[in-house]
C-alpha cells in the first residue's frame, strides 16, 4: 500500500528497499511507485495485468492487516493467487513486520510468511536466488572468524574455496582442500570449510535455514584440534550462533502457530506449544492470559445457560482459580437442563394424545406411547418444566386409559390380516382331513371288493380286482408324476 491518507506507509518504503536490493543482484522486479509513476492512470490496469502474468514471483508487503486487504492491494494478490491456479511455477511470499503473521489475510496460512523485522531478510533473497536457480553472492564474513597465518600460496588457497562453496561447485572446493591438507595437514581452517563440502552447505546462513550445526560433522572437531586458542574460541562462538539461532527460528515459528491456535480458539493446542516454549518472548503471560479467557468464557457461558459450552472452557483448566467447582456445577446443571428438555418432549406427545381424546380420534397405540411416556416421565428427576408439571399428566392418565378408541388403519388392516390368517388355517386343516378320507377311500376301493372275492372263493372275480387294482395303482403313479412335474415346471 502507497500512501495512507497524505502520508505515504512504512510499507511503501520498505518495499522500495527490498526492490533496491532485488534490482543490485539483476532481478527485473515491478512495484507501483516506480513502473507507474510516469503513466497515466487509463494506462494502470494494462500494465499491472502484464506484470501479474509475466512475473514469477509475488512479494506481498504490510504491516498491518488493513493494508494487506485494501482495494486494490486485494485485488492484485487475489488474481495473482488464480494464476497461480492455473500456473504451478509461480510462487507468492508473504512478507510482514510489526504485526503478527496470523493476522495477515486467511489466503496466506498456506504460504510460508518472512517476518521482516527478525533479520530474516536473508532468508526472503536467498527463497528468490532458489526459485531462479541463481547463484548466490558472497557472503559476509562473520566478524572476528580468526584466520590462521598462512603463507600467500594457503590464503590464496583457502579464498578460492570459499568462492568454490559460495558458487555450490563443492568439487572443486573439496579438491583444493585436500591439495591444502597434503601441504599442511593441521590446517584448520581446511578442516571447518571441509565441513561445508561433506553438508553441501554455501556459507554459515546455510546451517541456519536447513536447521544443521557444525558439530553435526567430525571435520568441526578436527578443526578445533589444530585450531589456536582464539580460533577455537571463535569456531565454538560461531556454532553456538548457529545453534542459538535455529532455536529461536523453532521458537518463533512455534510462537506463531501459538498465535494461530489462539485466533481459530483451539486453547488445548495452544497450550501444548506454549510448554514448549516456556519464557520465550510473552509466551508466560499469554499462557496466563489463555486460562483467564478461557475461564471468563466459561462464566459467560453458564450466564447464559450454555452449560455445555462453559464445562469445555472450564475442563481446559480445571486447577486456575475456582474453575473444578464451576465445572462440577455447570455438568449438573446441563444434567437438569437435558431431564428439563426430555420432560418437555413427553408433555407434547402426551399434549397431542390428550387433544387427539377430545377429539375422539384415539387410538390404542396412543394408550400405550402415553403409558411409556408416563413411566419414562415419572423416572426423571425433574418433575415440571416451567408451565407443566408431571401432576397434570398423572390426573389425566386415568381419562385416556379408559376413553373409547377407533381403529387406526395400522390396527384395521391388522385385523383384516388376522381373518385371513384364521381362514388360511382352517383351510388347510380341512384340506388335510379331505386328503386323509381321500386316501381311505383309495384303499377301499383297492382292498375291499378284493378281499370280498377272496373269502367267497371266487377266482374269476378275484383275477379281475387284481387287474383293476393293477391298472388303477398305474393310473394313480402316472397322474401323480405327471402333478409333479408341471409344479416343478
Amino acid at each position: 500500500k502507497e500512501n495512507d491518507g497524505n502520508n505515504r506507509t512504512i510499507d511503501s518504503i520498505v518495499a522500495e528497499e527490498i526492490y533496491d536490493e532485488l534490482i543490485k543482484k539483476g532481478y527485473k522486479v515491478f512495484t507501483h511507485r516506480k513502473a507507474l509513476a510516469l503513466k497515466e492512470v487509463s494506462e494502470y490496469e494494462p500494465i499491472i495485468f502484464a506484470a501479474l502474468m509475466s512475473s514469477k514471483v509475488m512479494l506481498t508487503i504490510g504491516s498491518k492487516a488493513d493494508n494487506f486487504n485494501s482495494i486494490w492491494e486485494k485485488n492484485e494478490w487475489s488474481r495473482f493467487l488464480s494464476f497461480m491456479q492455473e500456473n504451478h511455477n509461480k510462487y507468492l511470499i508473504p512478507c510482514y513486520f510489526d504485526m503478527e503473521s496470523y493476522d495477515m489475510p486467511d489466503e496466506f496460512l498456506a504460504f510460508d510468511g518472512v517476518n521482516l523485522k527478525l533479520d530474516f531478510e536473508d532468508d526472503l533473497y536467498k527463497r528468490i536466488d532458489g526459485l531462479f536457480n541463481r547463484k548466490r553472492e558472497e557472503p559476509t564474513p562473520i566478524k572476528n572468524v580468526y584466520v590462521e597465518p598462512k603463507t600467500a600460496s594457503l590464503n590464496n588457497r583457502l579464498e578460492r574455496i570459499k568462492v568454490f562453496l559460495s558458487e555450490g561447485d563443492f568439487s572443486k572446493a573439496d579438491s583444493l582442500i585436500e591439495d591444502l591438507l597434503n601441504i599442511d595437514y593441521k590446517c584448520a581452517k581446511a578442516y571447518y570449510y571441509k565441513i561445508f563440502v561433506n553438508l553441501r552447505m554455501k556459507d554459515e546462513a546455510d546451517f541456519i535455514y536447513y536447521n544443521l550445526h557444525l558439530d553435526s560433522d567430525k571435520n568441526y572437531y578436527k578443526a578445533l584440534e589444530y585450531a589456536d586458542d582464539v580460533y577455537k574460541i571463535e569456531l565454538k562462538n560461531l556454532n553456538k550462533y548457529i545453534k542459538d539461532r535455529i532455536e529461536d527460528r523453532k521458537k518463533q515459528k512455534a510462537y506463531d502457530d501459538l498465535k494461530k491456535s489462539l485466533a481459530t480458539f483451539q486453547y488445548g493446542r495452544a497450550m501444548e506449544i506454549a510448554k514448549s516454549i516456556k519464557g520465550y518472548r510473552d509466551v508466560d503471560n499469554i499462557v496466563n492470559n489463555i486460562k483467564e479467557e478461557c475461564y471468563q468464557n466459561g462464566l459467560d457461558a453458564k450466564n447464559k445457560g450454555q452449560y455445555e459450552a462453559a464445562i469445555k472452557f472450564f475442563h481446559e483448566f480445571l486447577d486456575y482459580k475456582d474453575s473444578q467447582n464451576l465445572f462440577i456445577e455447570c455438568r449438573k446443571e446441563r444434567v437438569k437442563q437435558a431431564q428439563t428438555e426430555r420432560l418437555n418432549i413427553l408433555f407434547s406427545r402426551m399434549d397431542v394424545i390428550i387433544q387427539k381424546m377430545d377429539n375422539k380420534i384415539l387410538t390404542n397405540h396412543d394408550k400405550d406411547d402415553y403409558s411409556r411416556c408416563m413411566t419414562e416421565a415419572s423416572n426423571l428427576s425433574i418433575k415440571n418444566s416451567g408451565k407443566k408439571s408431571l401432576s397434570y399428566y398423572q390426573e389425566k392418565r386415568h381419562e385416556v386409559m379408559t376413553s373409547k378408541v377407533i381403529l387406526s388403519d395400522f390396527e384395521k388392516e391388522q385385523k383384516k390380516r388376522d381373518r385371513q390368517e384364521r381362514r388360511h388355517e382352517t383351510f388347510k386343516v380341512l384340506k388335510k382331513i379331505g386328503l386323509v378320507l381321500l386316501v381311505i377311500a383309495y384303499l377301499a376301493f383297492l382292498i375291499g371288493p378284493l378281499t370280498y372275492y377272496i373269502t367267497r372263493l371266487d377266482e374269476k372275480k378275484v383275477g379281475i380286482w387284481c387287474g383293476i387294482d393293477f391298472f388303477t395303482i398305474l393310473g394313480t403313479i402316472i397322474i401323480v408324476a405327471i402333478i409333479i412335474k408341471v409344479r416343478e415346471g
